[in-house]
């Protein structure tokens, strides 16, 4: 087996009907993308395809005809940015497609969309006047327009939009939401009321709607109303750990202890580490007699226990708990607009990372650094941002703050140490894990990652002793007994203690290829060329082309004096080791070495001249 694959854990690392229409046009169609410029350095489309495209498929949006044809090269462009989630070049290309054909509504919608993701504010901002300028009876746009005077402090003016929005489009429960919110900020408790009831009907589904009425029932005094509704609410989402809290609240004042009780403690099955609601467990259960009182007194007054509204992070956790990312990209984008937290650029971050965007997830996640004081776990998060990127230096320099800040943290070291193998610098790596396990040397994966950095820097008696402590501490470590096997089969001592390994490791995972290749090179050391054979052919099965397999085999074939498959198997590993190093993949020091496979093939190929 190569050490490559032994040392595979020694990485840092983890965690549109219309559009689809267009798409598969792009598929079918040669389309040039590529406009010619004029003598005035203006983008010429009078003589391309696309103008073409354009003639044909004018009626094709909605009904809307086409004005001018760059419209649908911008547009077509946007697609292309869409499919790589390229928020910024998206909306500049929207932005350009509605330009040239304002009466689009499409193109205004999806450009305050995609403004907004990118976190464009001015853009959007922009983006909605035109777009209502154009279609100013667009509950979206409507919605928009309300979502900009809201950042903008310009509250009477967003609920006349939010208000308006939903008049348009009655089921645009959002729009209830956020003009309850601002009812609410405004202590128009009994309006709000009224808007989150409206709310519910239009999405009977939603748990905020009903969370939100609750919440605002419970500051009215209607607690009956607000534990059905907060009942509710939790029903249509059972890990909504706010609703729980104010619906056990309720309870307690309603004097329905048991089921107060009851909601606490599945709360702090939820969230072990809420320390509030556990002391109000305790509370409840020293004092027995709270259970006797029909109306007991509650310690916690309502304006300690409702937090603050925050309702785009609350929609943002919603849309993200179902998956769907780029609306809940959206909400997080506006919440980060009005400053409602900064732990909203962890989760923005998480986005962008989950739509392959993980330039921006860096850049947002350091904007959490500028502002809040760093935290070994948002060091380790952003560590691993840079490592998924490529820039292992930068991942090294933040882990090691992250042991200045926390440095009996045994983990913390065994990432270090990890760092710096990934940038082959063995004598960090090695004194990096040496700290972790004198910290917790009862890890038997620590031990094992120290014998595969140690046989790398070349310490070979060391690195078998830190295997076999591996085994000492879990006898089923598969991976270990390779190790020691193969090692033993490289130096070609101990073949038959070597196979031993090798069984336990089967045993342990039968269809490992990579151990049977250790095993067939055991086999081989032992001159059981046949044996040998069959094992390396049975690893094929259960492995990916690779180089250093194909080398055995070759070897293998040799001893057989099987010179022209020997000769194949060369070739194939010199092809599959050149394609790894055009590559830049890391090789772990196991691929097999060029000038060696070049000198084998050159000297079978002697014979086979010889033998004709």
């Amino acid at each position: 087996m190569k050490i490559k694959q032994l040392q595979a854990n020694l990485r840092i690392g983890a965690i549109l009907g219309l559009g689809l229409f267009f798409l598969s046009a792009c598929e079918t169609t040669s389309i040039n993308l590529s406009p010619s410029l004029d003598s005035s350095g203006e983008v010429d489309l009078s003589d391309s395809i696309a103008v073409r495209e354009v003639e044909k498929l004018k009626n094709s949006w909605g009904g809307a005809k086409l004005g001018d044809p760059r419209s649908y090269y911008h547009y077509m462009m946007a697609l292309k940015s869409d499919e790589g989630y390229q928020f910024e070049q998206s909306t500049f290309h929207y932005g350009e497609a509605a330009q040239h054909d304002p009466k689009n509504l499409f193109f205004h919608q999806q450009l305050t969309r995609q403004a907004l993701r990118s976190g464009n504010f001015d853009v959007l901002e922009k983006a909605v006047v035109a777009g209502l300028k154009h279609f100013p009876q667009n509950a979206e746009l409507n919605m928009r327009q309300a979502d900009v005077f809201r950042m903008q402090g310009k509250t009477s003016l967003a609920m006349d939009y939010y208000e308006k929005a939903y008049g348009m489009e009655p089921r645009l429960y959002r729009a209830y939401i956020l003009h309850g919110v601002l009812l609410e900020g405004v202590n128009r408790f009994d309006e709000a009321q009224k808007v989150y009831q409206k709310a519910v009907l239009a999405s009977p589904f939603d748990p905020l709607s009903a969370y939100y009425l609750g919440r605002v029932d419970i500051k009215n005094g209607n607690y009956e109303e607000a534990a059905k509704n907060l009942e509710k609410s939790v029903a249509l989402r059972p890990n909504f750990i706010q609703a729980r809290d104010y619906l056990a609240w309720t309870l307690e004042k309603l004097g329905r202890l048991q089921e107060a009780l009851n909601e606490y403690k599945l709360i702090l099955k939820l969230d072990p580490s809420n320390d509030r609601i556990r002391e109000r467990v305790i509370k409840m259960h020293q004092r027995a007699d709270v259970f006797k009182r029909k109306n007991p007194e509650i310690d916690l007054p309502v304006s300690q226990l409702l937090e603050p509204l925050n309702p785009n992070i609350k929609m943002g956790v919603v849309l993200y708990d179902r998956g769907d990312y780029l609306r809940a990209l959206e909400e997080f984008q506006w919440s980060r607009s009005l400053k409602e937290s900064n732990e909203v650029l962890i989760i923005l971050s998480k986005i962008f990372e989950t739509l392959g965007r993980v330039d921006r997830a860096i850049t947002t996640f350091e904007l959490l650094r500028v502002e809040t004081q760093p935290t070994v776990r948002t060091l380790l998060y952003l560590a691993r941002l840079y490592n998924i990127d490529g820039q292992d230096a930068k991942a090294t320099e933040l882990l090691e703050e992250a042991v200045l800040l926390d440095p009996e943290n045994d983990g913390l070291y065994h990432s270090l140490a990890l760092a710096y193998r990934s940038m082959n610098n063995y004598d960090r790596a090695i004194a990096n894990m040496k700290e972790a396990i004198r910290l917790n040397g009862k890890k038997d994966s620590y031990h094992f990652e120290f014998g595969a950095l140690l046989e790398r820097a070349g310490n070979f008696e060391d690195a078998l002793l830190s295997m076999k402590r591996a085994i000492e501490l879990n006898p089923m470590h598969s991976n270990a007994h390779n190790f020691l096997g193969y090692m033993y089969a490289t130096k070609g001592e101990y073949l038959d203690k070597a196979l031993e390994h090798l069984e336990k490791a089967l045993a342990i995972q039968p269809r490992n290829g990579y151990f049977l290749d250790s095993m067939g090179w055991i086999y081989y050391k032992k001159g059981d060329y046949p044996r040998a054979l069959s094992e390396i052919k049975k690893a094929m099965i259960y492995t990916q082309p690779d180089p250093v397999l194909y080398n055995h085999l070759g070897d293998i074939y040799y001893s057989l004096k099987d010179y022209i498959q020997a000769q194949k198997a060369w070739k194939t590993s010199l092809s599959l080791t050149m394609a790894q190093g055009e590559k830049g993949e890391d090789d772990g020091g196991e691929s097999p070495d060029i000038s060696e496979l070049n000198d084998k093939i050159e000297k079978v190929e002697r014979l086979l001249d010889k033998s004709l």
